[in-house]
């Protein structure tokens, strides 16, 4: 089973941030755009994004390429103060209290500490999603470079009964706080207590991990271990959050499918072959709304009325929704997806919808889960469809990863993103 330990965590000192310790802070370096990027070099000259993403022309001097840029950047950090170690190991506790558009106030609650590593084969830990060769060489080679964990990879773990849910109280001692750009409001801790420690070990040891988010970081981290077997035991540690399958604030989005045309199909066409199996509603996006409300009704009319996805349309204020029609046997239409995947939304929106009846090749596919790069492109002609599908559940994926399969590509969102650079593992 899982095996975690706590660590000496690396983290900004007071000092260098003042009053506001989200300065320094980002999300994680696969949701950060060229102009956010920008955003965060302005905010604050050692923002973490100097590391986990820095600009190709940002290279600290002699080195060979931005890698060891990087890791001659934290020796100077550390140098100077910026970045200092705690005094003892210990565990890290980290809150997220949040709302998604006009939603309820969520608090997801969860801990840091450092994991063993392990290999996919064993079930102790599974992915959900499949890994890209890209991002997996460009962490590894940071990972070689920096020998350290800069942002940690996100895992899940079901605990029906809460029995490792700490919270964070208002007297903890050092616990810091601080707002993001998008409204989360984020605490951040930590326990030294040994029998505290020690619930918190023996607690995950029973449990089995799924990775929610992180999947390339966690994948670079084997093939570093791999690299080092036996040389370096650090190696076979990763830095990692924890939170419960079963916590009220462990939202995930859905991923909207924008496409720019369906070759050769008309309106008319594209609703004939999807009525083959689906029974639909019709409506109009009420008007007045923002973003945000829009999102929160279209989710919200989708898990009401069980609907698998719903249709938007260039130029038009209807909406569509579609239920799968009784009767219509998923074994036998997803025949080449397996079977646990199969009810997933993302499977049968992807493999049977766009694929099988559309003919809408992948590569013409543009993801997002931003309802506000969905109601722009279509307002300005960018997309001519917007397909969302119904948000999948934390215990959906977790049905998927048990049985040892991985969902669909763009299938979660988890929301809000882990903040990078409230601690970092380096190695000794």
């Amino acid at each position: 089973m899982a095996e975690i330990k706590p660590f000496t965590g690396w983290r900004y000192s007071p000092r260098t941030y003042g009053q506001d310790p989200g300065v320094v802070t980002a999300p994680p370096y696969d949701v950060i755009d060229e102009n956010f990027q920008g955003e965060l070099y302005r905010r604050h000259r050692n923002n973490i994004v100097r590391l986990i993403l820095p600009r190709e022309n940002d290279r600290e001097k002699g080195a060979a390429d931005r890698y060891e840029s990087v890791a001659l950047r934290i020796r100077k950090w550390r140098k100077e103060g910026v970045l200092t170690p705690d005094p003892t190991p210990r565990i890290y506790l980290y809150e997220q209290t949040f709302r998604f558009g006009k939603g309820p106030e969520l608090t997801r609650r969860g801990f840091l500490a450092l994991i063993r590593l392990e290999e996919f084969d064993r079930g102790e830990i599974r992915a959900h999603e499949k890994t890209l060769a890209g991002p997996r060489e460009d962490r590894l080679r940071l990972l070689r470079a920096t020998r350290a964990n800069l942002s940690p990879v996100f895992f899940c773990y079901s605990d029906p009964q809460g029995k490792l849910d700490f919270r964070l109280r208002p007297d903890d001692p050092g616990v810091i706080r601080f707002t993001d750009e998008m409204g989360v409001a984020h605490s951040f801790g930590f326990v030294d207590r040994q029998d505290l420690v020690e619930k918190y070990v023996a607690g995950l040891a029973r449990r089995k991990l799924f990775i929610a988010d992180g999947h390339h970081r966690y994948s670079s981290a084997l093939d570093h271990w791999r690299e080092n077997p036996g040389s370096d035991p650090e190696a076979g540690y990763a830095l990692g959050f924890y939170t419960r399958v079963e916590d009220p604030g462990l939202l995930i989005l859905p991923t909207h499918r924008m496409i720019k045309a369906v070759p050769g199909l008309s309106d008319r066409e594209v609703f004939s072959r999807i009525s083959s199996d689906f029974d639909s509603k019709a409506g109009e996006l009420p008007p007045g709304m923002s973003e945000g409300e829009i999102a929160d009704w279209i989710n919200g009319e989708i898990q009401e009325g069980g609907f698998a996805f719903v249709l938007l349309s260039a130029g038009s204020p209807g909406i569509h929704f579609f239920r799968l029609r009784p009767g219509v046997d998923l074994n036998s239409r997803l025949a080449e997806v397996p079977e646990a995947v199969r009810p997933i939304p993302t499977a049968i929106l992807d493999n049977l919808v766009l694929g099988k009846m559309l003919g809408v090749a992948r590569e013409e596919i543009g993801y997002t889960s931003n309802p506000l790069t969905v109601i722009q492109g279509l307002r300005e002609g960018k997309y001519q469809k917007v397909f969302i599908p119904r948000s999948v559940s934390p215990a959906e994926v977790l049905q998927v990863v048990e049985k040892g399969e991985i969902c669909p590509p763009k299938t979660t969102f988890f929301y809000p993103k882990l903040r990078s650079g409230l601690v970092m593992r380096l190695f000794s």
